[in-house]
């Protein structure tokens, strides 16, 4: 791991999690960062978990005053922080464009 995993970290302290667009901007930059390292060879493990390791508490961790039998998150945060990077990452592109393209090339020809 290198300073640049450190830098992400720190970096989505900025970000107010309310405000999808700058949550955004940071999954596509966790993703341009995964895409690079891929490409030379050098993404682990590691750097999935980090970023798990960051968010799954800040998302799924109830508030100090709340009661457990209480409990609620921010799904829509948690999609797109957790699940869309990963998303994104494995389709290297925007996923409904790359999956609506895989459906189109499993049809088979019709033959009239």
């Amino acid at each position: 791991m290198d300073g640049n995993d450190v830098d992400m970290a720190a970096e989505d302290m900025e970000y107010d999690e309310h405000n999808l667009s700058n949550i955004k901007d940071f999954t596509k930059r966790v993703v341009q960062r995964w895409s690079e390292r891929f490409k030379k060879g050098c993404l682990t493990t590691v750097h999935f978990e980090e970023l798990w390791r960051h968010w799954v508490p800040k998302i799924y961790s109830p508030t100090v005053n709340e009661s457990c039998l209480n409990w609620n998150f921010n799904e829509e945060l948690a999609q797109e922080v957790l699940f869309n990077t990963l998303d994104e990452f494995i389709c290297n592109g925007d996923p409904s464009v790359v999956l609506k393209q895989l459906c189109e090339m499993d049809r088979a020809p019709s033959l009239s």
